[in-house]
């Protein structure tokens, strides 16, 4: 019973709070998204062959 509170207060928590994080998942998924890029980036074979 006591973790249905926790879970409401927790949701409570991200639905006042989503001016803040909102902004931070969209940055910390382009980040990962370009780290991986640049990693395939730089393991790529180059299409010339050298």
């Amino acid at each position: 019973m006591r973790r249905g509170f926790y879970w409401k207060l927790a949701l409570q928590n991200l639905k006042n709070n989503r001016r803040v994080y909102v902004p931070f998942l969209l940055s910390s998924i382009g980040i990962i998204m370009m780290f991986y890029i640049m990693q395939s980036i730089s393991l790529s074979v180059d299409a010339r062959g050298l």
